[in-house]
């Protein structure tokens, strides 16, 4: 059985989000059993197809590469961070190389992160620097010479 098939058991509606053109997107969907498409979209532009569909009332789950698809996948999980950026001129980056799961560590080890992108987004928040204490033990090792906050580009 096919992923699409199984989600549409579940009640859901499968959906094809793509900066492939057209013709290419449809027929991919078409193999994999996906009805909707959406295609030709720049990867900065996801976003903002994703909120158009949350604010058409749909609740939106994305599976992809993680290539291009960073700033949707963040907005997602975390979808408060854009206003902490946006006051500290910050953007979040382009695209993503891996991703790390750790759903089995805390499953199986009850390992509970304390210093993970939530934590930081609250620190910036109350006004405090956004390094963990490990981090502030450590200090900076002077590997770039503007500090451009976490996990941005500039």
């Amino acid at each position: 059985m096919l992923v699409p098939e199984r989600l549409r058991e579940l009640g859901l509606r499968p959906l094809l989000l793509t900066g492939d053109n057209e013709t290419t997107a449809r027929a991919v969907a078409a193999e994999v059993g996906i009805d909707e498409v959406i295609a030709e979209v720049m990867p900065a532009d996801k976003a903002d197809v994703v909120r158009n569909l949350q604010a058409d009332g749909r609740v939106v789950a994305m599976v992809g590469d993680g290539v291009n698809d960073a700033p949707a996948v963040v907005r997602r999980l975390v979808p408060d961070y854009e206003p902490v950026y946006a006051e500290r001129g910050w953007r979040m980056f382009p695209s993503i190389e891996r991703v790390y799961v750790n759903e089995r560590a805390r499953r199986e080890l009850g390992w509970t992160p304390r210093h993970d992108f939530r934590s930081v987004l609250d620190r910036l928040r109350r006004g405090e620097d956004h390094r963990s204490a490990l981090a502030l033990a450590v200090g900076a090792k002077g590997y770039h010479p503007v500090a451009t906050g976490p996990y941005t580009v500039r």
